[in-house]
């Protein structure tokens, strides 16, 4: 979390530091108190900003899935369907598609998520 928003020579910098993105000054100072914060790491768990465009602090962070994070990215593609809004990786998890297949035909061929989501087979009889 140090490294990555002040340490301008980190691979990582320009997403973090580089975006202006920095830690709170009871973190920055004290990684005792971050623990205190945020208690033990869960097994399988990873640190997650919540908002993704704002610093590390206790009301903006938590422990989070893989799965969790990946849907909390910033370069993210939402798509809505009905009352539904989630992300492509979502949508192509419960309709047992490949998230790369759904991805191509909703922004690189512009089709309308029921076209883009139906099987290819029913396309192709249709």
């Amino acid at each position: 979390m140090l490294t990555r928003c002040y340490d301008s020579d980190h691979e990582k910098y320009p997403n973090y530091g580089g975006r202006g993105i920095g830690v709170c000054d009871r973190w920055k100072d004290d990684m005792q108190t971050f623990l205190d914060d945020m208690g033990p790491c869960p097994e399988g768990y990873t640190l997650d900003r919540i908002n993704s465009n704002d610093d590390y602090y206790p009301e903006n962070c938590r422990w989070a899935s893989q799965q969790t994070q990946q849907n909390n990215r910033t370069n993210n593609v939402w798509v809505q369907w009905g009352d539904e809004e989630r992300t492509i990786s979502d949508w192509a998890r419960e309709l047992g598609l490949k998230r790369d297949t759904l991805y191509r035909r909703i922004v690189v061929l512009g089709q309308s998520f029921p076209d883009a989501a139906r099987p290819l087979y029913a396309r192709r009889a249709a």
